[in-house]
């Protein structure tokens, strides 16, 4: 396949002997799925009922990703995964730049890093092989995945989230020949499979993963860890150790994302408890390594993250547990851990802070709150030729960042569109705002013009607004454009 890594490379590969490990006590490794796909688009593109206790975040600032690693380090685990779409999706670029930024805090700390390829999302895509190849060469180009941690039970990891089992071979060849492949995923049942049992939407998602279980008259756990597999997050009733791996989590809920086929009933979080027994469960089934579903998924309620809602309630206790789990102390709650309780919002910076005063409930929409113009006046409208001018524009910088005016790249000024009466932008016009950066609550007087020369005789309406070039209108997420008619005779 054109571009495509040429190697494959085995399941795992052996570092000691075992006369070698047989004298060294098993320490696990412990490792947390994270998610760097949050932008405001993301916020407001799904409902979710958990809250981030700093509020909803933009992944590739790197004031969040400051914040992200010190909180992860309070954990004790040994490596992060890094959830990883395909290049062509909106969350890459984001995703690169929290990984980007995320990186040499995590080398300050001794935490290690691999990548989460959610495959997924690559089947919903055109050509996802092609995609796949040439998203892990973006990897490769970065030098990331040469910096992958490495330990002797998984080689040097790079994960996939829900490969179809007949795409395990070709996903291999194109993976990269430094890397060993392993896969994870979620099933209601991993034990013999009856298909006759599930609902026609069931076994059409699952289905092709069940043929060669079936085929072989084996479980489906048997089935998969042959194929380099280990469960992504169980219920508390269903805990194997596939390949060594264990999946904990504190608890799962996506029904709100409102899935068709529904897949997963919800894992209760029940104070804590739930988490308690995975723990207790990965440490009974001797995991050499155990991996907690997830840091910050909040579209899932699977989040260690601190939140408004739960403080770092779950953050402490995951902590507790990563501790006893590394020094064999059998797996129990400490005695603060009664219920968690609901936290105030905590502000990284003033800016944060005064931007969650304007919501009641106290948290910074980040990317909402920086990028804001309210526009008003008494606007007036004259002609000189081809040049129409539009006068009396008032403008104020009502967000939490001053607007960059000497930017050669990307400046922000004011800007209006012509629209013809079927909607279409006829012409464009930008002026400048002022002669430097416009702070946050600043004034401004305006004027603007727009080339006229050829439009034919019409109505067009005239939208006025703030424009950051080459990435966004600041309305209407910031704000209405000021709007009025335009004759042309």
């Amino acid at each position: 396949m054109a571009g495509g890594f040429q190697k494959s490379v085995g399941l795992t590969r052996s570092v000691s002997s075992p006369a070698a490990e047989a004298q060294l006590p098993r320490r696990p490794h412990v490792g947390i799925y994270l998610y760097g796909w949050y932008d405001d688009e993301k916020w407001t593109s799904h409902r979710f009922p958990l809250r981030p206790q700093i509020g909803f975040y933009r992944s590739g600032d790197p004031l969040l990703a400051r914040w992200q690693v010190e909180q992860i380090a309070r954990t004790g685990v040994d490596f992060v995964v890094f959830e990883m779409v395909p290049h062509s999706d909106h969350s890459f670029e984001q995703i690169c730049s929290h990984v980007r930024n995320c990186l040499p805090l995590l080398a300050e700390r001794g935490i290690g890093y691999s990548f989460l390829v959610d495959m997924a999302i690559f089947r919903e895509i055109a050509e996802p092989f092609r995609i796949y190849s040439e998203t892990l060469e973006r990897l490769a180009g970065e030098g990331w995945l040469e910096g992958c941690f490495d330990c002797a039970e998984l080689g040097k990891p790079l994960f996939h989230f829900a490969p179809k089992v007949g795409q395990v071979a070709e996903l291999r060849e194109l993976a990269p020949s430094q890397m060993d492949w392993w896969a994870c995923t979620w099933s209601p049942e991993w034990g013999h499979i009856r298909p006759e049992t599930y609902p026609d939407g069931v076994r059409h998602v699952l289905g092709a993963d069940w043929e060669d279980a079936l085929a072989r008259g084996v479980t489906l756990r048997e089935s998969l860890e042959g194929n380099g597999y280990f469960p992504f997050w169980t219920s508390n009733g269903e805990m194997p150790v596939m390949n060594g791996v264990a999946a904990v989590a504190a608890g799962y809920d996506d029904l709100m994302l409102e899935r068709d086929p529904q897949l997963s009933p919800p894992l209760d979080h029940d104070d804590g408890r739930t988490l308690e027994t995975q723990f207790r469960n990965a440490q009974a089934n001797d995991a050499h390594t155990v991996i907690v579903y997830g840091w910050n998924e909040y579209f899932e309620t699977a989040v260690i993250e601190p939140t408004l809602d739960w403080g770092d309630f779950y953050l402490r206790l995951t902590s507790h547990f990563v501790s006893q789990l590394k020094s064999g102390e059998p797996i129990g709650r400490p005695d603060w851990s009664t219920r968690p309780e609901p936290a105030k919002p905590l502000y990284l910076t003033p800016d944060l802070a005064k931007a969650g005063a304007s919501h009641p409930d106290g948290l910074p929409r980040w990317d909402r709150d920086e990028w804001k113009a309210e526009l008003g006046g008494a606007v007036s409208i004259r002609r000189a030729g081809d040049r129409l001018s539009l006068d009396g524009i008032c403008v104020m910088n009502t967000g939490i960042r001053s607007w960059s005016i000497a930017s050669e790249k990307d400046p922000i000024r004011l800007g209006v569109r012509l629209f013809d009466g079927f909607g279409a932008v006829q012409r464009e016009g930008r002026a400048a705002l002022a002669a430097q950066d416009v702070q946050p609550g600043s004034k401004l007087d305006c004027s603007i013009e727009v080339d006229v020369s050829g439009l034919p005789a019409a109505r067009y309406r005239a939208e006025i607004g703030v424009v950051w070039e080459n990435r966004m209108w600041f309305h209407p997420k910031g704000g209405l454009p000021l709007v009025c008619d335009v004759e042309i005779s």
